[in-house]
């Protein structure tokens, strides 16, 4: 049974909440809308370099 927009499960969507870079990321966009990776990773002091040993796919 499909529960949000995308049909996931509120579990998946708390769980992604719970990563705290990912509640900071969600409340940049709040404040100025729309931005890419860049310029919200430098806003927030991170980077958009993918952690060593992690792939895509």
């Amino acid at each position: 049974m499909p529960y949000g927009r995308g049909g996931e499960h509120p579990r998946a969507f708390y769980k992604a909440l719970a990563n705290p870079v990912r509640r900071d990321i969600l409340s940049y966009l709040g404040e100025h809308g729309e931005a890419n990776s860049t310029s919200v990773a430098k806003a927030l002091g991170e980077s958009t370099a993918r952690p060593e040993g992690s792939h895509s796919g």
